[in-house]
């Protein structure tokens, strides 16, 4: 039986080699049973680091962060709701910290950015099935202030949908991304 390091290290491994694209999604519609979003989270962060030190091939390095950051963005588009578990908006945020600082990267800034922002505001769909994550492992995480959010921009988001968890989290996360940007347009 695999270890959940190694199941983490293949759905990396997965993810910078392209090769089966269908695992990943796979692991991705269950690997809450066994793991927290949190967990994979910091295991993408220490790959990302681990490619931060690798000097023998610094182009296969910059090629592989931006793999693992693609994952990042599937995950996200795709699996929003994996994202409301208590623990996890520290790991997001710092990940994406780690991810745009680098130039090579900042492009994934118009997406994960946003996403931050609207992070308070999705609903944990999967809490009825997924492992318990234990509450008072976590309790320093103060995510109003790790997310920096905006008032105006989440009073705008929460008045233009009232409702929103009540929409499912695929539509649910472009919905909410299309009313910040227009938010932050008209601003």
């Amino acid at each position: 039986m695999a270890t959940l390091d190694e199941l983490l290290d293949k759905l990396l491994f997965l993810s910078v080699s392209g090769d089966d694209p269908t695992s990943i999604t796979h692991f991705l519609l269950t690997y809450r049973r066994f793991a927290s979003p949190c967990n994979l989270l910091l295991a993408m962060q220490k790959r990302m680091l681990q490619l931060d030190n690798a000097s023998s091939d610094l182009m296969f390095a910059c090629f592989a962060q931006m793999k693992i950051c693609h994952l990042l963005e599937f995950w996200i588009r795709d699996y929003s709701c994996n994202f409301p578990v208590r623990g996890t908006a520290g790991a997001l945020s710092a990940l994406i910290k780690s991810i745009i600082s680098k130039t090579y990267l900042l492009h994934y800034r118009s997406d994960f950015l946003p996403f931050l922002e609207v992070l308070l505001m999705l609903v944990d769909w999967d809490s009825s099935w997924a492992l318990k994550v234990d509450d008072t492992a976590n309790e320093s995480d103060d995510s109003y202030s790790l997310l920096g959010i905006r008032g105006s921009l989440l009073k705008v988001f929460a008045g233009s949908c009232p409702n929103m968890s009540d929409i499912h989290p695929r539509i649910g996360y472009p919905l909410m991304l299309y009313t910040v940007q227009l938010a932050i347009s008209l601003s």
